[in-house]
């Protein structure tokens, strides 16, 4: 019973019914309370919701029942990344990895964590090192390329998430990795069908579809481009970036009126930004 709760808890939280999914473990914990996959899936909920004291409370509940185990530890270490706790989340995991020390899940989030931390070169080396352990798995691949990413090694990282591509096809994170890659080295046309590949997985991302647009701009399709940062802004009209780079592209296409438009919305957001003010100087505009 406690393990067909944790599997019903597990999809109410996939599915984001946090209420469902508390209801679910807590029902499961009620008649087998030290079972620690249970503990550890309640503390995943509770973090989910914010409720961080009361998550890690569950998470220290679970890895205390798990003597040998690296699931709530990993778990925890999760929780405490989605914070921006790097550190926190790295030390969960090296706890993970003393217990057992060739879980490459664990070590591909220590890497990620490290990463996160600037700790680039110990983050490409156990990246490296769980990607040997599991080489049919994606994600070890994946934060090695994040890593060489960082590292500005936008060839080698390249290479690692159209690895992982091979692996996980329907990936976008993947595919908008490539396509930044792509274009760090100037290759836009490849990262402009990287990105073109992951709208078409995730048609609401405002990020790939507004590099596209990016992108298309820069190969001088100004007009395709207007049309993918339109459906960014109609997405998230909160990014500056995605508003200067349409007023370009109006204006590239000979729309300054639309351009001026545009360039006032960037203004509002930010009319210190110093795109910003350029844009506002080409069309002759004062900032509002």
């Amino acid at each position: 019973a406690a393990q067909a709760l944790w599997r019903s808890g597990n999809v109410h939280l996939q599915q984001g019914d946090y209420e469902a999914a508390e209801a679910a473990a807590r029902q499961g914990l009620a008649s087998e309370p030290r079972y620690s996959p249970l503990l550890s899936l309640l503390g995943a909920i509770l973090n989910a919701q914010g409720r961080f004291d009361e998550a890690d409370e569950a998470f220290g509940q679970a890895v205390d029942l798990e003597v040998h185990g690296t699931r709530a530890l990993n778990d925890w270490g999760i929780a405490l990344d989605s914070r921006g706790d790097w550190i926190g989340a790295a030390q969960k995991y090296e706890a993970a990895i003393e217990r057992f020390s060739n879980d490459p899940i664990v070590m591909a989030n220590l890497a990620n964590a490290s990463r996160q931390m600037g700790r680039l070169d110990a983050a490409a080396d156990l990246a490296q090192a769980a990607a040997d352990l599991q080489p049919d798995a994606a994600w070890p691949l994946e934060v090695w390329g994040d890593a060489l990413a960082a590292k500005r090694d936008y060839e080698q990282a390249i290479a690692k998430y159209q690895e992982a591509l091979r692996l996980q096809p329907e990936a976008v994170s993947l595919l908008v990795k490539l396509g930044d890659a792509f274009w760090e080295l100037g290759r836009n046309q490849e990262a402009a069908q990287a990105y073109e590949q992951a709208v078409a997985r995730a048609p609401d991302n405002d990020y790939a579809l507004a590099s596209w647009g990016w992108a298309l701009l820069s190969l001088e399709r100004p007009a395709e481009a207007i049309e993918k940062l339109s459906a960014a802004i109609s997405l998230d009209s909160s990014v500056l970036w995605y508003h200067v780079e349409l007023a370009w592209a109006q204006i590239a296409n000979g729309d300054r009126e639309a351009a001026a438009e545009t360039a006032l919305a960037a203004a509002q957001i930010d009319p210190e930004n110093e795109d910003v003010k350029a844009l506002l100087q080409e069309l002759g505009l004062s900032s509002p």
